[in-house]
């Protein structure tokens, strides 16, 4: 199909005008007989943002299945099952419905247009009389799901009950659980007739999980879509309700699910019954919190009177780290964040599709980290490596050999790959973390690149790795059942506690800046990388009782399971939960001892003769290995027992620059 030319300059869209079922065609294209079993007819209005023209935006799934064209402006025009699905349930009896919709208001064929309109997309969805989330056509689940959905959301409107819950929701990481437990009995009393459907077995929640599931609520546009539509829809099949009580809903299921788990287990203590330990696991891990999300990402935005709040690299965190999201388009990971991002402007990050997506994504991490967020590193951890296991037999013995197998897509390893699942690193997400390696008062130094794949920092070696151990791997189910695993991952870091203490009475060099507390708490501190679960998700550093009693409650527990005896007769404590909790966080990790005697957790693909090395202006420690003189590969960040919160740059020297490639 022909596109007239846009003038971005004029703020110029393309918009959808869908003709009623009653349209009779006119177009002599139109007129020859026609197969589709609902033939739709449209045509194409150019119109400037500026005059503020009436038009509904489509947030939608694109999908994989074709389907019958559309006819637009007379000529027959190819479009994926699920926006024409959309079309015909929007499709009115008499009256034309103008809409915008990505797939045919953008020409997908020309690159430098589709930049254009993609860094216009915030705009045009501000800008909308209203956006229609279409989640796809409804069936007999579904159905019911959508039916429980608005009672909630209307209850809880109705009782103006959305005030208690954001009265709630202020107090997510307080550590007062006495002050928690108050704000939240109200809320109990709130929604009692659902807890009371679930106790009846009467509660849809298999059907919410299958719901909330749908391919929509990985995409990663959505983001955009939802948070910045003033006023927006919720539409399956032919049911549709205003966004407040779909929020009501995505409100009340995280309640639940804590309601369920915690009252299951309770039950399963006071009856020693364990029968429905699977349950509680799925329950407690199953529903895709990702909606939830996005509706208290939408209602802080839009309190914020639609303005952006967050930062490029706050979006990239939250919408891939530990959430895997999907856009067509892998340079859309980036491109679809930027409208709602508070310095895509400052970062002169812009939408352009004629570069590569390596070059989109070395481009969008050299200008965070030139901004002084050196921390962007600790996401490059498990991007393009991975680590493959083998067996040697070794001295009448066999010995585990593991083996780094680039993955060769030619991305410069100092950039996140943000086509691939990323995990949380060193248990802590980098804008939050606890750590203060470089010291708080430590600036970023960013060196002119001589290649584009080049990135140059400043920072000081800490010392090299001398010896890695295997990797902390506890089975899919969590460390609670894999007591062995448990076993050897405590036991190779007092080991590695041990050497330590040996090289130092053998060489006397102290490395520690407070030694006797360092020494004494390592072996249970290390395993956690220092980090203590508090309040209700916050993160904090260990405290010296709450860790040391944690490790030796755990220790109870795996000598019980591997003894096999009592096992389904003791009660785990809240210590022993919390410090299962913090290293079930830290897995795949790998123990390790540098020369001098620093002992510490890095990435699975680290090994002897890596150097760890602390970059002005960050964070974390990281770790390195020479690629070739003077330039390194980054393999990830790591913990290092003694020198997360500056105590190793108190005394420095003259910093060296680091050449990453």
């Amino acid at each position: 199909m022909n596109y007239n030319t846009l003038t971005p300059e004029n703020h110029e869209i393309r918009l959808l005008r869908l003709k009623p079922k009653e349209y009779t065609p006119t177009h002599p294209d139109c007129l020859k007989q026609t197969h589709e079993a609902v033939p739709l007819y449209c045509d194409l209005l150019v119109h400037s943002l500026d005059t503020k023209p009436d038009y509904i935006s489509l947030s939608y799934r694109w999908g994989e299945v074709q389907a019958d064209p559309v006819h637009v402006s007379g000529v027959p025009f190819p479009v994926r099952k699920n926006l024409r699905d959309a079309l015909e349930h929007l499709q009115d009896s008499q009256a034309d419905v103008v809409l915008w919709t990505d797939a045919i208001c953008i020409n997908q064929e020309d690159a430098v247009e589709k930049g254009s309109q993609v860094a216009m997309m915030g705009t045009i969805y501000a800008k909308a009389t209203s956006t229609l989330v279409w989640l796809g056509e409804i069936d007999s689940e579904s159905s019911i799901v959508m039916g429980v959905t608005r009672n909630i959301g209307q209850h809880i409107e109705n009782m103006n009950g959305f005030e208690l819950f954001d009265r709630l929701a202020k107090l997510y990481g307080t550590a007062d659980r006495t002050v928690y437990l108050e704000t939240e009995r109200p809320v109990y009393d709130l929604m009692e007739p659902f807890f009371k459907l679930w106790l009846q077995e009467e509660f849809p929640i298999e059907r919410f999980r299958k719901f909330l599931a749908r391919d929509y609520w990985s995409r990663v546009w959505i983001l955009q879509e939802f948070v910045i539509s003033p006023d927006l829809e919720i539409m399956c099949g032919t049911v549709k309700m205003p966004f407040n009580w779909f929020h009501g809903a995505m409100m009340f299921l995280p309640l639940l699910q804590t309601h369920v788990t915690t009252t299951l287990r309770t039950q399963m203590e006071e009856t020693l019954d364990f029968g429905q330990l699977p349950y509680v696991m799925w329950m407690s891990e199953s529903i895709n919190r990702n909606p939830a999300h996005l509706c208290g990402m939408r209602k802080r935005f839009q309190k914020n009177k639609g303005e952006p709040e967050q930062t490029l690299f706050q979006l990239l965190v939250e919408a891939h780290v530990d959430n895997f999201t999907q856009a067509t388009n892998p340079a859309d990971k980036v491109f679809a964040l930027l409208g709602i991002a508070s310095d895509a402007h400052t970062l002169g990050v812009k939408p352009d599709y004629q570069k590569s997506t390596n070059d989109v994504y070395r481009d969008v991490a050299r200008a965070i980290i030139e901004s002084g967020l050196v921390d962007l590193l600790s996401l490059c951890q498990f991007n393009q490596r991975r680590v493959e296991k083998s067996t040697k037999h070794v001295d009448s013995k066999d010995v585990e050999i593991w083996t780094v197998r680039e993955a060769g897509d030619g991305l410069a390893s100092w950039v996140p790959d943000w086509r691939v699942p990323l995990r949380t690193p060193a248990g802590q997400l980098p804008g939050t973390t606890i750590f203060h390696a470089s010291g708080k008062d430590s600036v970023h130094h960013c060196g002119v690149a001589d290649v584009p794949d080049w990135l140059t920092l400043r920072g000081h070696v800490v010392d090299t790795i001398e010896v890695a151990k295997a990797p902390w791997q506890p089975g899919p189910h969590g460390c609670t059942t894999q007591p062995r695993e448990v076993f050897k991952y405590l036991s190779d870091i007092l080991t590695l506690c041990q050497e330590s203490e040996q090289k130092f009475k053998e060489t006397g060099n102290q490395i520690y800046a407070n030694p006797e507390k360092e020494r004494q708490s390592a072996c249970y501190r290390l395993p956690i990388a220092d980090q203590e679960y508090f309040g209700m998700g916050y993160i904090r550093k260990a405290t010296e009782n709450w860790s040391a009693v944690g490790q030796g409650e755990v220790i109870k527990d795996i000598r019980r399971q591997i003894r096999a005896q009592g096992d389904t007769d003791v009660s785990a404590t809240q210590e022993q939960d919390s410090y299962y909790t913090a290293m079930g966080r830290l897995r795949d990790r790998r123990p390790f001892i540098s020369a001098r005697g620093y002992i510490g957790l890095g990435p699975m693909e680290l090994q002897a003769g890596d150097i760890v090395v602390i970059f002005m202006g960050a964070k974390l420690p990281y770790i390195l290995r020479q690629y070739e003189s003077p330039r390194y590969r980054l393999i990830g960040e790591a913990y290092v027992q003694g020198i997360m919160y500056g105590e190793f740059m108190v005394n420095v020297k003259t910093p060296e620059d680091f050449v990453l490639v």
